[in-house]
């Protein structure tokens, strides 16, 4: 079941810096990738539809990490960065803790015809390119953040 909080205040900068403090905070990139034919990469984790992503590591530019991501996630090297779509935030349990997960999302190109390879280490069951007509099924089964991607992509 997922769940949405709302919080109001006067100073959003302030609001975000107590959500920060209380959570285990995590910083991720990741992508919504495009490929010559204008299919989109989708993962399932963990039974679910989702982009590729995952942690930036100490040091890493953030753009770098969303391209790696994506590479280890579902095996596509030819890879390139067009713009930043939004960042989201969502949180998670980790044992008696909570995290809570900043990730960038940027819209990506791919050319080549690398076969996909889910990672399976990561939870991550399958790798897929879908045609845009049959993103709306997937959507169905994904996170409240993952749809906010796609809209805010439409945008760009």
């Amino acid at each position: 079941m997922q769940s949405v909080v709302y919080l109001f205040g006067n100073d959003s900068n302030l609001l975000l810096q107590w959500m920060i403090d209380s959570f285990i905070f995590i910083e991720a990139a990741g992508g919504l990738v495009i490929n010559e034919r204008d299919e989109i990469l989708l993962i399932e984790r963990n039974g679910v539809w989702d982009l590729p992503k995952g942690k930036v590591e100490p040091g890493e530019l953030v753009k770098q990490a969303a391209m790696r991501e994506v590479e280890e996630e579902c095996g596509v090297k030819n890879l390139s960065t067009e713009k930043k779509i939004a960042e989201t935030y969502h949180t998670y349990p980790l044992g008696n803790e909570t995290v809570l997960k900043k990730t960038h999302w940027y819209l990506m190109r791919y050319s080549g015809s690398d076969k996909l390879v889910p990672q399976l280490e990561e939870g991550i069951t399958q790798a897929v390119w879908v045609n845009p007509t049959d993103i709306s099924n997937h959507l169905k089964n994904t996170y409240p953040s993952i749809v906010d991607v796609f809209r805010l992509a439409e945008k760009l």
